[in-house]
């Protein structure tokens, strides 16, 4: 595989991975901040749980005009939230919680509905009225009550969720960090294995040719950009190898022509001193009629042997012919005579 595709690869699979790191990140923080709402909206929802109780304790013990139109602003706006919560809060659990709590809102709100009728119908203060009116207050107190501790009971329950959720957040944080540090680290490591140590062995390579080693090779089998330039290497080494023993065996040739060349000249001029040493025995030479001595270019007389001994490469060897020889042994006895 080409190196370009290997980094094709990788950079799509790291795009893969970050987008998928980054939407579970935005999911669970849209899960945290529907939690986070949902907290926001409990805590609002007891808040007018006892708002409302404070206005209701607030007409049981004075019986104003204001405290029950209050009172039903109240539970109005409590309504109102409760129809809001109940698009937020679709878990089976908080629904069913929420569910219980409407109805113990619904039934304190018929509860004070008939507290008030009862209040304007009946004018005496006879002891069936308190007590009627003493059993409503306290069904309303205890409804109340009801929906308080409901209203802590989802509490709770957003509570462990919000901090069950920020759990996983931090676990899968710490997950999707983790397996990123691996990501890259294997990443890395196949950079490393794939351009890194390839290039490495192709610096080595090129250094030991560089040193005049013309027959090592730094060619490998990979597929990739690094392989194909190791072997275009080689091409170009055993090119120049190629190059270099042509240009030896030039060297060479030249260097044997100058040697024949320089050998010819020697020739030359050892001929033409030949064929000048010829030319002078042959020419006319002046010698002494009577000794037999030449003269020379330099006007001196030399023995005859001498003379053709430095102008040719005869050499001599003395001896005495017939006649000679015999004049000799004449003069010699005639010598041993005298004596």
């Amino acid at each position: 595989m080409k190196i370009k595709t290997k980094l094709q690869i990788i950079i799509i699979f790291t795009i893969v991975v970050f987008t998928t790191i980054i939407l579970l990140n935005l999911w669970w923080q849209k899960q945290a901040d529907l939690l986070n709402k949902k907290e926001e909206l409990v805590r609002e929802l007891s808040f007018f749980v006892f708002e409302r109780a404070q206005v209701r304790d607030e007409y049981l013990m004075y019986g104003e005009k204001r405290s029950k139109v209050q009172w039903f602003l109240m539970h109005k706006k409590l309504q109102e939230l409760l129809d809001k919560m109940s698009g937020i809060f679709t878990d089976k659990d908080e629904k069913a919680i929420l569910n219980s709590f409407t109805g113990f809102h619904n039934k304190t709100g018929k509860l004070f509905e008939q507290l008030i009728r009862h209040d304007e119908s009946i004018a005496g203060s006879d002891a069936a009225s308190r007590e009627l009116r003493e059993r409503l207050v306290s069904q309303m107190m205890v409804s109340a009550h009801s929906q308080y501790l409901e209203g802590l009971k989802l509490q709770n329950i957003i509570g462990r969720k919000a901090e069950y959720q920020h759990e996983l957040l931090h676990l899968y944080g710490n997950i999707a960090y983790g397996f990123l540090a691996v990501l890259i680290i294997t990443f890395a490591v196949i950079l490393i294995r794939a351009i890194t140590h390839p290039l490495a062995k192709l610096q080595e390579g090129t250094k030991i040719i560089a040193n005049g080693n013309l027959d090592y090779k730094v060619g490998t089998n990979a597929k990739d950009e690094i392989g194909q330039l190791s072997r275009a290497f080689d091409a170009m080494t055993e090119n120049l190898k190629t190059i270099t023993a042509s240009r030896d065996e030039l060297n060479r040739e030249i260097e044997e022509r100058k040697l024949a060349e320089q050998a010819l000249e020697r020739s030359n001029r050892e001929l033409e001193q030949r064929l000048h040493e010829i030319k002078t025995l042959r020419g006319i030479l002046p010698i002494c009629s009577y000794c037999k001595k030449i003269r020379n270019d330099k006007g001196y007389w030399e023995q005859l042997e001498m003379y053709i001994h430095d102008h040719s490469e005869a050499e001599f060897s003395h001896g005495m012919c017939d006649d000679c020889a015999k004049k000799a042994m004449e003069e010699f006895e005639e010598f041993k005579k005298k004596d």
